[in-house]
């Protein structure tokens, strides 16, 4: 099954300069993040080691992508690329076979 890689960075520009505001705003992202995670949104959910940016994995479905993202904006920059797995890659290859 195709999935959709969502790849992340937080706009530093956009984040208040109190670290408590700012703590309060990460508060409340990552519960968002969290609820999307038990609701099945999104499959995994990772901050790179170095801060400041990291990934999500949810079902390709573009409508969903969208309302997943767009509630981090504009504190957080997306990137998504839709993912085939292994079992549909062999699918366009056994097609290419005469």
């Amino acid at each position: 099954m195709s999935k959709i890689l969502n790849l992340w960075e937080s706009d530093m520009s956009k984040l208040p300069l109190d670290p408590n505001e700012r703590a309060a705003l990460w508060g409340k992202q990552i519960e968002a993040t969290k609820k999307m995670l038990d609701e099945g949104r999104i499959y995994d959910w990772g901050l790179f080691a170095g801060g400041g940016g990291g990934y999500g994995i949810s079902p390709a479905d573009a409508p969903q992508v969208l309302q997943n993202v767009i509630q981090f904006s504009p504190y957080i920059k997306f990137s998504s690329h839709l993912v085939l797995s292994i079992d549909e890659v062999v699918e366009v290859l056994n097609s290419l076979k005469g």
